[in-house]
């Protein structure tokens, strides 16, 4: 039987997808990161790219070691756009489609700002500010008084890397045969990285430049020693402020 993978669909996740579609031992389905993890929890994948905090909700998965989707300043693709200045925000509108936008959204502006605004799921013209992330972050073209890209706000506060998404599997999937693959499709998407630019750029009708600089300068896609780090921190301040129970054993998580 075939493993069954599921990845994203968004522009970030076009390099660490490369090839997948092709391995005859797996299946890959591609939809938003609330779907994987909710597909991965009750059982229809073996594996999936799914937004960190659902991996952290879920400590008994296993992380796949050397792979993720992450940032180390400006991620320009998970943004809190405000409509008026921050220190008066007082109702967040969060995109429902990543969990793990929405808990860093609230840790920023909790922790870092002792703000306590409310929060709705969903899109809210009307919200003080939006939390939109993925392409709908990169081609948003409405008003706003303040943006906060949420990856340049975490490092400034943090000094770490944040990690956005990891490949997690559940334990009787977690062979090394599979991190084999998902770091090998690691490994494949950089060194194709230009016809990915100039493929994904077509498809989704954006300059190459815009493409190109996200995919090499913005996003980073290994999970080294800095990042667990970074991923500890937010799993700590996660509890901190309700978030998680308590902050899971990484370490043992990421032990394959």
């Amino acid at each position: 039987m075939p493993l069954r993978i599921g990845s994203v669909s968004y522009l970030n996740s076009a390099p660490v997808n490369a090839g997948l579609d092709r391995l005859p031992n797996a299946a890959l389905s591609l939809a938003v990161p609330s779907a994987l993890a909710d597909q991965l929890a009750a059982g229809d994948l073996d594996a999936a790219l799914i937004p960190v905090f659902e991996a952290l909700k879920n400590p008994r998965y296993r992380i796949v070691p050397g792979v993720s989707i992450s940032c180390r300043g400006n991620v320009q693709s998970v943004k809190l756009f405000c409509r008026r200045r921050i220190r008066d925000v007082r109702a967040v509108a969060l995109d429902p489609s990543s969990r793990t936008s929405a808990a860093l959204t609230r840790i920023l502006l909790e922790t870092g700002r002792g703000l306590s605004p409310d929060y709705k799921v969903g899109i809210d013209p009307d919200a003080d500010a939006q939390l939109l992330i993925g392409d709908p972050a990169l081609e948003y073209a409405g008003d706003s008084v303040h943006k906060i890209d949420l990856g340049q706000d975490w490092m400034q506060a943090t000094g770490l890397p944040f990690v956005f998404a990891v490949w997690a599997a559940h334990p009787s999937a977690a062979t090394l045969e599979l991190a084999r693959l998902l770091q090998e499709a690691k490994r494949a998407g950089a060194e194709r990285i230009e016809e990915i630019v100039q493929r994904e750029a077509k498809r989704r009708s954006l300059p190459e430049s815009t493409a190109r600089f996200y995919l090499t300068r913005s996003i980073e896609y290994d999970l080294n020693h800095d990042h667990v780090a970074g991923l500890k921190w937010f799993a700590y301040l996660a509890a901190e402020i309700g978030l998680l129970e308590k902050a899971p054993d990484i370490d043992r998580m990421l032990v394959f």
